[in-house]
């Protein structure tokens, strides 16, 4: 069974600088920018930002 906690990813080539600096800048988690994307829409369209692009009725049913 291989060690798990010793794992190495080992990159080369032509764009392993960029790579590995992709992958060791400290970033937000996938899941922060969501919730932060997810408030501006809910706020934009409670403020009146968004608008639809031709009339639209809702009814419940």
């Amino acid at each position: 069974m291989p060690n798990w906690c010793v794992n190495q990813i080992h990159i080369d080539g032509p764009d392993s600088v960029a790579i590995i600096e992709l992958m060791t800048q400290p970033k937000p988690l996938l899941h922060q920018q969501a919730s932060r994307a997810a408030a501006k829409l809910f706020l934009a369209g409670v403020g009146g930002l968004l608008k639809t692009t031709y009339p639209m009725t809702f009814e419940r049913g």
